[in-house]
C-alpha cells in the first residue's frame, strides 16, 4: 500500500480522535486503523429499522419535553 491517497473522506472529529488514540496506543498507523474499523463494521454490523411510538404532552398548544 502506497502513501498516496487514492480517496478522500470526511469523518467526525470525536471518530478521529478515538482513531488516532487507538491507534497510538497500539503503535498503528491512522489510516490502517480506520480501514480495520470500515471493514469490520461493514462485516458485521446489521442495521436493524424498528418504529417507535411516541406520545406529546401539551398545555394548549405548546408541547412539554
Amino acid at each position: 500500500m502506497s502513501n498516496v491517497a487514492v480517496n478522500v473522506v470526511r469523518i467526525e472529529p470525536d471518530a478521529y480522535d478515538a482513531a488516532v488514540k487507538f491507534a497510538n496506543e497500539n503503535d498503528l498507523k491512522i489510516s490502517k486503523v480506520i480501514s480495520m474499523f470500515v471493514r469490520y463494521g461493514v462485516e458485521n454490523v446489521e442495521l436493524k429499522e424498528v418504529d417507535v411510538r411516541t406520545e406529546k404532552f401539551y398545555i394548549g398548544d405548546q408541547v412539554i419535553n
